[in-house]
């Protein structure tokens, strides 16, 4: 089990290539919308990706190795989650460089 944190096109791109080889992907998003191309989010989603929208990484748990991430809302009253992963990949803001 493997989590992506991020909304742009480089972590749904991740997230779709780590479903490949991963037992199960989780894409974890502050907000609902993610920034990347359709054709993108749709082998994304073909790939079975689980999103989790409207949370963020707040803590990293584990020993001597990942175990867990406690994910915190976004913004309103829900409580914090506990999401037992291997391995966490960020890929969260990056500006894209503009000619």
């Amino acid at each position: 089990k493997v989590a992506v944190a991020g909304a742009g096109e480089a972590a749904a791109q991740q997230a779709a290539v780590l479903a490949r080889t991963a037992g199960r992907v989780y894409l974890i998003s502050r907000t609902g919308r993610l920034k990347a191309h359709r054709l993108l989010l749709e082998r994304m989603q073909r790939s079975g990706v689980i999103r989790i929208p409207g949370f963020r990484v707040s803590r990293l748990l584990g020993r001597r190795r990942l175990e867990a991430v406690e994910l915190k809302p976004s913004a309103g009253r829900r409580e914090a989650i506990k999401l037992k992963v291997d391995a966490l990949f960020t890929l969260v803001g990056k500006e894209p460089v503009r000619a």
